[in-house]
This record gives C-alpha cells, sequence and structure tokens, in this order.
C-alpha cells in the first residue's frame, strides 16, 4: 500500500485499455492522481505534510481527488464506522474528468485512509490520505443519507451513527424528484435538515385511508353481514366498512381529493380481501389490523418542536415480507424514511430509535462514490 496521500505514476511496458467509459491513462500510459484540497474548502484540520485529516465525530470535511481522467477510479472509507465518504459531482459526466469532490463524514473516533483505487477489481491504491476523526464526547445522532445509490427502482440511502460504534443501516426516503400522487398527496425527497425524533407511537391518520385504525387494533364481525368493527381506544367497538366506517369514509374523500366519487359498495368490495377470506365475508382474514401504512411503530421527524409530515416507520408490505421469511424490498415513500422491520427492531434494540435522538437529512446530491 501507498503511503498517504500519494501522488502516483503508474506506467505499462505494454498499452492498457479497459472497456469501460474513462479508461485511466494518458498517452504515454501514465496515471496520476492525488487528493487535495481545492480553493474554497476548508483547511481546518488538514495537514498538507502529513496528508492526513482529522474532524470531529459527526463534522464534515470537502475534499477533491485531482488528476488526469479521474471518472473510473474506485474511492473507497477502508473502514466505514470511523468515516463514510460521499461524492457531490455530477452523475452524468461521461468525458474525461480533472477532479471530483468529496465530503467526508466523521462516524466515530479512530482513524483510516480514504483511498482511490485503480478499480474494484485491481486494488492498486493511486491517491490516498489519512482520517482521524476525534471523539468530542456527544450524544449519539443518526446521520441519514437518502440519494446514496440505486438498487433496482429504488433510491435507496444509508443512516449512520455517529458517535456510537460504527454501526450503519440501510433505509429509503423520498423519492429524489417530486411528482404528484392520488388522493391530494404528492412524493417529494425527504427534505434536508436536523430533526429531533419524537416518541415511539402507532400513527393514525385520515389523509391515507387505511391508517386510520392503528396496527394491531383487535378487529371483530359486525353484527350485519359483511360488516368489520375495530376495537377503538381499548374500550368500545367501531365500524371500519359499511356505511359509517372509518376507512370507508377516508376512501370517499381520498378519491374526492381526486375529483373523483365512490360509493359505500365500492370501497366495500375493494376492503374484502383485507378484512375476509372468503366471498361471503364470513371470516376475518385476520383478528388485529396489519393494513396501516406506517406499519407496527412509527417516530416523527420534529422540526423545532413542531410535528412534521415526515415519520420512520415500515410498510405493510415488508411487514408481511418479513413474516413469511422473503426478500423484504424497500421502496420510496412520500418523504418518510422507509425502514426493513428487521431494521427497525436492531435499531430500537440498539437504542437508536426513541424520542430525542437528533436524526440529520443529507441533501441527495451526496452519494455514494460514483465507482
Amino acid at each position: 500500500m501507498l503511503n498517504a496521500g500519494c501522488f502516483l505514476s503508474v506506467s505499462f511496458s505494454t498499452p492498457h485499455s479497459r472497456a469501460s467509459p474513462g479508461a485511466l491513462r494518458t498517452c504515454s500510459d501514465t496515471i496520476m492522481a492525488v487528493f487535495e484540497k481545492s480553493k474554497g474548502q476548508d483547511l481546518t484540520g488538514w495537514d498538507k505534510i502529513t496528508h492526513t485529516q482529522t474532524i470531529k465525530e459527526g463534522k464534515d470535511t470537502r475534499m477533491t481527488l485531482a488528476g488526469y481522467d479521474m471518472t473510473g477510479f474506485y474511492v473507497i472509507s477502508t473502514d466505514t464506522s470511523v468515516c463514510t465518504i460521499h461524492e457531490t459531482t455530477s452523475p452524468t459526466v461521461k468525458q474525461p474528468v480533472a477532479e471530483r469532490q468529496f465530503v467526508v463524514t466523521g462516524v466515530r473516533d479512530g482513524s483510516c485512509e480514504i483511498q482511490a483505487l485503480y478499480s474494484e477489481k485491481n486494488r492498486t491504491v493511486l491517491a490516498s490520505f489519512k482520517v482521524i476523526v476525534t471523539n468530542v464526547k456527544m450524544a449519539a445522532k443518526l446521520v441519514f443519507f437518502p440519494g446514496e445509490r440505486t438498487v433496482g427502482e429504488c433510491t435507496m440511502g444509508t443512516i449512520f451513527v455517529v458517535g456510537g460504534n460504527g454501526e450503519h443501516y440501510d433505509a429509503a426516503g423520498g423519492a429524489p424528484a417530486a411528482y404528484k400522487g392520488e388522493g391530494g398527496h404528492t412524493s417529494d425527497p425527504t427534505p434536508p435538515g436536523v430533526y429531533v425524533l419524537g416518541p415511539q407511537h402507532k400513527a393514525t391518520t385520515g389523509t391515507w385511508p387505511n391508517s386510520a385504525i392503528p396496527w394491531g387494533a383487535q378487529l371483530r364481525l359486525g353484527k350485519e353481514p359483511g360488516r368489520v368493527e375495530y376495537l377503538q381506544g381499548g374500550n368500545s367497538w367501531a365500524a371500519a366498512n359499511g356505511p359509517t366506517g372509518i376507512i370507508v369514509k377516508y376512501m370517499k374523500q381520498f378519491a374526492a381529493r381526486d375529483g373523483k366519487t365512490r360509493t359505500t359498495e365500492e370501497c366495500d368490495n375493494e376492503l374484502a380481501g383485507l378484512f375476509f377470506t372468503d366471498r361471503e365475508r364470513k371470516v376475518l382474514r385476520t383478528t388485529s389490523w396489519d393494513q396501516n401504512d406506517f406499519g407496527q411503530w412509527s417516530w416523527n421527524l420534529t422540526l423545532n418542536g413542531k410535528i412534521t409530515p415526515f415519520y420512520i416507520h415500515t410498510t405493510p408490505l415488508n411487514e408481511l415480507q418479513t413474516v413469511k421469511g422473503w426478500t423484504v424490498k424497500l421502496d420510496n415513500s412520500h418523504g418518510c424514511v422507509h425502514l426493513a422491520p428487521k431494521t427497525r427492531d436492531k435499531m430500537m434494540a440498539d437504542g437508536y430509535l426513541k424520542k430525542g435522538v437528533i436524526f440529520e437529512v443529507r441533501k441527495y446530491s451526496d452519494v455514494a462514490p460514483r465507482n
């Protein structure tokens, strides 16, 4: 391995070609690269002589990878539990580029290297610098990079625990580009900012009809055929479907926001598969409600002491996938932060999903290195 901060010139005895864009060579097959501070980048904690960057937990520093044709370099942190690196340059660059911009975030005390490798397979280190993260004795906080990478059709991110033990968790925020949905809703990117987690609770709302009933609420057959009731507040039963049903009420309002009308019969027919196992609607599919859009538990991302529209939660589909032992695939939300049920349970056990924990959301433009 090369020393931290190297500026490497690698010469090949024969022409070296690559099929991928950005073949890393000059006309004499010489590769050169270096990590350095560009004009305007903060020099705090930067030792130019030893090529060492010192930062505090939870703090950022900017760094530039400079040289000839940086497009194909494979950039990594050798220990993402100490620091993580994200790229801030354009994702659509095809021509050779002279520099790439990165942001390095301290996660926990320790040291590691940021390295630019020739490729994922060829681990030759072309440039590197050392990062030292110092502990500031802060309470652990969560930092979410929502736009890191694409998995299938989902834009995925990572939640890093700053000031913890280097833990990190997969998550999916809102769609990276806003669009209009049904029921008067819009799907928006999760707004960047510093939030504080509200208390753990079972979220309910009428703007999403299935979420009018809390997750786990007890269900029973009503007195009339095809009717279902749910236990409300632990001491009284109320209609879930039918003319006075709470879900039917909000299904009609949901449609009205799109300029549509729905009858009670249409709503009941749509709900039949969620409530019953038989066509006669005499046997309940489940005796507890498991279709609340916020999953079993949720935590609001409060801002300046006020409730926001954004929550951390699971989804009914992911809850079902977990129970069945199927592969859990996250999808982008309307602005909330989606977790897999096992991830939620792990974060709860680790003590990071609880009231008062700081939850910082970064910009979607901070992505995983474009390797």
